[in-house]
């Protein structure tokens, strides 16, 4: 069924269509044989008004009276009002005229073949008023009452007539002459013959049409349900291809991930060997080491660490991938914590001049996090506002409460970023590409960890910047409740 649904909507919409179809076209029909009708019953009219004139003027004249015996008849001028009680009831039934009446102009009946003399014209006045203007009119009078038999109403279909009088110059007519004709039985059978060849006509040329379209209907329906199906079928195959590339891509992850914790493991244990004998030898503890392998000393250990730095962001990177990414909360005092970082960061910020504005949040306020998790964040926000902004150009740390969190921003004076360049900051492996950042060293990986950092402490990280404008790094950590209490009355208390 479902294969062939269109074809099923196609026959549901052409039943629909034939019952209007079929409506319209009675409705059509009907109308049309009335108007056939009408028109053969005023050129009946017509062609016997020479006829019925003459009856007229019998039944007016003298003659009439000495021929048909009919009483109070005297002759004289058709305008004046007269009773005449003659009936021709042969003629009239061969002419199927059921009434006769003679107008004046004014509307008045001057003679009737059912003796009512005097009445006013009933007719619409538009239809007797084209009469008298010398045109023969007729109208359509559906179930009239044309009499009662036996306490019985009697109607029937009739068209009335009404023919000009004119006087023998032809002038402006004298008269009008109203011809009722019984029209039943020839309505209705007009009305059967039209509505049986209409319908003959129309059924064979929608049957035809109807049939041309259901084939290319049941056509066009098998080919889409076959084509469907072979795409379903596709889609089947390629769906199954999918899963299994994305299990082999999941376990080629898996093994690189292993790779990448195994090989960090590997390399940060002599590497953290190594760094702790460079200090150990750089304490020149016997004083004979000169100013230059002093220095040397210190170039190597800090290659040490940022290579150790490295190897750690590239174990947090499989660890994020892996979704291992652990958190050690501890409470701890934030203000003593900035202080840390800020010294920890010294010598980095010193080696481009650059001085690191520091604003501490109030006293008192404790903090349940994961301490070095959040040190290493802070430490990758202001290396990064150290690496994008030129010597000497000050970078802000700054630790606030707000709303029982506590917030922390670092803000440099660097070369900033676009909104299309900050969408893909927090992503793994994305760097801003520009003539201003292709210089700068980076893996795109920090701050993707970082931000797996925050958000494991149910925080929010945020950034705001502009092109040669500067960056604005803000991250949010809840408060204990009983510190940011306090820290809301400390501040009613400085308001």
């Amino acid at each position: 069924m479902s294969r062939y649904r269109l074809t099923a909507v196609f026959l549901v919409v052409s039943a629909v269509t034939i019952g209007i179809s079929a409506f319209v076209i009675n409705v059509m029909v009907r109308g049309s044989a009335e108007t056939m009708v009408l028109t053969m019953a005023t050129n009946d009219a017509a062609r016997d008004t020479k006829l019925i004139a003459k009856i007229i003027a019998d039944l007016t004249s003298g003659d009439a009276t000495g021929r048909h015996g009919a009483t109070n008849a005297a002759p004289g001028d058709v305008s004046t009002s007269r009773s005449v009680s003659v009936q021709y009831p042969d003629l009239l039934e061969a002419l199927d005229v059921i009434d006769m009446k003679l107008y004046d102009v004014s509307g008045a009946t001057l003679w009737s073949s059912g003796g009512e003399i005097g009445q006013s014209v009933t007719p619409a006045a538009g239809i007797f008023a084209a009469a008298i203007d010398g045109s023969v009119t007729s109208e359509l009078k559906r179930d009239a009452d044309i009499g009662n038999t036996q306490g019985l109403t009697l109607t029937a279909d009739i068209v009335q007539t009404y023919i000009p009088v004119t006087a023998g110059d032809g002038g402006k007519p004298v008269a009008v002459i109203s011809v009722s004709r019984d029209v039943t039985e020839g309505l209705a059978s007009n009305i059967g013959q039209v509505r049986s060849e209409t319908f003959k006509t129309t059924a064979a040329a929608a049957g035809a049409v109807f049939v041309v379209l259901l084939g290319f209907v049941v056509v066009a329906d098998d080919r889409i349900g076959k084509a469907n199906l072979r795409a379903i079928t596709s889609e089947r195959k390629v769906s199954a291809n999918l899963g299994h590339e994305r299990d082999k891509l999941q376990e080629v992850n898996a093994a690189k991930s292993k790779f990448f914790s195994m090989i960090t493991h590997e390399l940060n244990t002599p590497l953290t060997s190594n760094i702790a004998f460079v200090e150990l030898v750089a304490r020149n503890k016997d004083k004979n080491l000169t100013p230059q392998q002093l220095h040397q000393l210190e170039v190597a250990r800090r290659n040490a660490q940022r290579l150790q730095r490295l190897i750690s962001e590239l174990l947090d990177m499989s660890r994020v991938e892996q979704g291992s990414l652990s958190i050690q909360p501890t409470e701890f005092d934030p203000r003593k914590w900035l202080q840390d970082v800020a010294q920890e960061i010294g010598p980095t910020l010193q080696a481009k001049s650059q001085l690191l504005k520091v604003t501490l949040p109030a006293e008192g306020l404790i903090v349940h996090a994961d301490r070095d998790r959040l040190v290493q964040s802070v430490l990758n926000f202001i290396s990064n506002a150290s690496k994008y902004s030129a010597e000497g150009h000050d970078i802000e740390l700054e630790g606030k409460v707000e709303d029982g969190e506590l917030v922390i921003s670092v803000r440099d004076h660097g070369i900033g970023m676009t909104e299309d360049e900050q969408k893909g900051l927090f992503t793994m492996y994305y760097r801003v590409a520009n003539d201003d950042t292709k210089t700068v060293k980076g893996n795109g990986i920090g701050l993707a960890v970082t931000r797996q950092i925050i958000e494991r402490h149910n925080g929010k990280i945020s950034v705001s910047s502009a092109r040669g404008a500067g960056t604005t790094i803000r991250f949010r950590v809840p408060l204990r409740q009983d510190a940011a209490a306090g820290a809301v009355n400390s501040e009613a208390r400085a308001a």
